[in-house]
């Protein structure tokens, strides 16, 4: 059964968004109502949904498969739109801005695919560095500017890339071979990895710059090898995957100007003492991710999000929380009461009602255990 609240307990969250308001950090996760954001039409047959990105409003994108059946990127505002693609069948969405700019990859011709925009109307070829092949589109700030990847000349190993005004950048390496960028931020910082020496390492630019030494972010202290940049926050602050000195790898939290392995970095730990990887990071400082093949939350402990999800989100198991925006709202992928794989996106418990088809943005109650504006937590580092 929905529930229902009365139109005046409700303000949009992009209306929360112009109070200036950003949740704080919460040492301990809220109980949350999973929203879930249902198919393209995909045949039971067939996996259904995943969820990538979350913008300011509540709105997501990620991949679903529709009934034909093929894998479409999808823009979600209340209800699953299909976004164009560049060429016939597949496509993916892998981040979104405040203003719903998707970016992701979609079929050029053949079998390569090229990264693209999609501002709500027709969808544009990023394209590829001169003689390259594919690229992909993994983030997009609320400027416009794209990061991502893409194939060089005579198909060589694939570079990052900062597209600006219309102009694809190379952003080089650390000195060895290959990179990725993965997140930039207001200030146009970027994150991702990128090849030194025999091995990969994370990497932080500074605004507007290409990767150079200074960007190289290294691993935990102890460990020689590979780590891996996937989201920044506006204050810089990174979180990822590195080697660490036991068995497995762990996600990362670093300080706004420190790097992974300077000793300033957080390390994560796991659930059930597996590897971790973090996917999210908001202003506050909270980092989202995967371990064990669960979603988990972190402030300054770690937590399974199945340990904290409200009476009608029963049945429900979260697989992977992949981006977390500024209001504390999360999306990611889990499989639904149904047993379909799925999009979602949580938001705290008795906050929220699920919107109707064509509602732009998650609607959030003013009424919240204590009210939101009365959430107090410190950033962390």
């Amino acid at each position: 059964m929905r529930t229902r609240y009365s139109h005046a307990s409700f303000i949009t969250l992009a209306t929360l968004g112009s109070l200036g308001s950003v949740l704080p950090a919460l040492a301990t996760p809220p109980i949350y109502h999973v929203v879930d954001l249902g198919t393209l039409n995909a045949p039971s047959n067939l996996p259904g949904s995943q969820g990538f990105a979350i913008n300011a409003s509540g709105n997501a994108t990620g991949v679903s498969y529709n009934a034909t059946p093929s894998q479409r990127a999808f823009f979600y505002d209340g209800s699953m739109h299909d976004v164009p693609t560049l060429g016939t069948s597949n496509a993916i969405g892998r981040g979104i801005n405040a203003t719903n700019g998707i970016t992701g990859q979609a079929p050029f011709t053949g079998n390569v695919q090229h990264a693209f925009l999609y501002n709500g109307g027709s969808v544009g070829d990023i394209g590829v560095f001169p003689g390259g092949d594919s690229s992909i589109g993994y983030g997009i700030n609320d400027s416009g500017d794209i990061v991502g990847k893409s194939g060089t000349s005579n198909h060589g190993t694939p570079q990052a890339f900062h597209y600006s005004g219309g102009v694809l950048v190379n952003m080089g390496t650390l000195g060895g071979v290959g990179s990725s960028a993965a997140a930039i931020n207001a200030s146009g910082q970027i994150t991702g990895l990128a090849g030194i020496a025999t091995t990969t390492h994370a990497f932080r630019t500074a605004p507007g710059n290409v990767i150079d030494a200074s960007a190289d972010l290294g691993t935990f202290v102890g460990a020689t090898g590979y780590s891996q940049g996937d989201a920044i926050n506006d204050l810089g602050q990174v979180t990822g995957y590195s080697d660490s000195a036991s068995t497995f790898g762990r996600a990362f939290r670093t300080t706004p100007g420190g790097t992974v392995g300077d000793g300033t970095a957080t390390e994560i730990g796991s659930l059930n003492g597996t590897s971790s990887f973090g996917r999210g990071i908001n202003l506050a400082g909270t980092v989202v991710g995967q371990s064990n093949s669960l979603a988990f939350y972190y402030d300054t402990a770690l937590f399974d999000l199945n340990n904290f999800l409200d009476a009608s989100s029963a049945g429900w198991t979260l697989f992977n929380a992949t981006g977390i925006n500024n209001n504390g709202l999360i999306v990611g992928t889990g499989r639904n009461p149904a047993g379909k794989g799925t999009a979602f996106i949580l938001v705290p418990a008795g906050a929220v009602a699920t919107p109707e088809p064509g509602t732009v943005g998650l609607l959030m109650g003013l009424g919240v255990s204590g009210g939101l504006f009365a959430w107090r937590r410190r950033r962390r580092a």
